[in-house]
């Protein structure tokens, strides 16, 4: 006998498309799910809806889901690169395991969506002097060798890599690349058949490209990105592009 009752029917597929903030907690409930963790599998919640003074204008709350996949949906709009940072899914701080870079970029590899990976290697230049010895770094210090802030790029090959193209005061931090540094990198990552890209923050940043272009440490043909409204770089206007 079929059944009709609302015990019988198939539950519904909720689609998010966009997100507003940068919170961990839908990552976090993947990725519990993806570990095995049945505990925390099922979970309850709203969809909110907001009018354009933020007054809510309808809610959906739902019971016991649970999220089936994450998607590369960025890219099958039309975005052709994804630039990839990683976090600790426990806290949500940034890291450098290597374990997560390469199952990130073989998510996307086995997505069979045709995108450019490029991985960062961004992390392991931040500086914060020590308030008792400002020579050492004190919390929130991650400055660390430049081939070991790449050796996830030379491993896994992606088809770019992001390379700050020198220092600035970073937020409260000092961003740390000298050019020794980012020569040592672009060897590395070159070497692997990764291409960077030149990340400038600021005019400075543009001049020193040119300099190593020149000197042929880097690419004639470099690939940049304009990193502006960074604090404290240049300001994200017309003026400054």
């Amino acid at each position: 006998a079929t059944r009709s009752d609302e015990s019988a029917r198939k539950p519904p597929t909720i689609t998010l498309k966009r997100a507003k903030n940068a919170s961990m907690d839908l990552w976090n409930w993947h990725y519990a799910m993806y570990q095995g963790n049945v505990s925390e599998a099922r979970r309850n919640g709203s969809i909110v809806l907001y009018d354009y003074t933020y007054g809510e204008v309808a809610r959906y709350n739902f019971f016991n889901g649970w999220v089936s996949k994450l998607t590369m949906g960025a890219a099958k709009a039309g975005a052709n690169i994804v630039h990839i940072h990683v976090r600790e899914p426990s806290t949500g701080n940034g890291s450098m395991k290597f374990e997560y870079y390469e199952e990130v970029t073989k998510r996307i590899r086995d997505s069979g969506v045709d995108v450019l990976i490029n991985l960062t290697t961004g992390f392991g230049g931040r500086f914060l002097p020590s308030e008792e010895d400002p020579s050492r770094g004190g919390p929130g210090t991650s400055l660390m060798d430049p081939l070991k802030r790449c050796a996830h790029v030379v491993a896994l090959k992606p088809d770019l890599c992001s390379l700050d193209m020198g220092s600035l005061n970073f937020g409260p931090t000092v961003f740390i690349n000298t050019p020794a540094h980012i020569a040592a990198i672009a060897e590395a990552v070159l070497a692997a058949g990764v291409l960077p890209e030149l990340e400038a923050f600021e005019v400075g940043h543009i001049r020193l490209s040119r300099h190593l272009i020149d000197k042929g440490v880097l690419p004639a043909r470099s690939y940049f990105q304009l990193c502006l409204g960074i604090a404290w770089g240049s300001a994200a206007t017309t003026r400054s592009m």
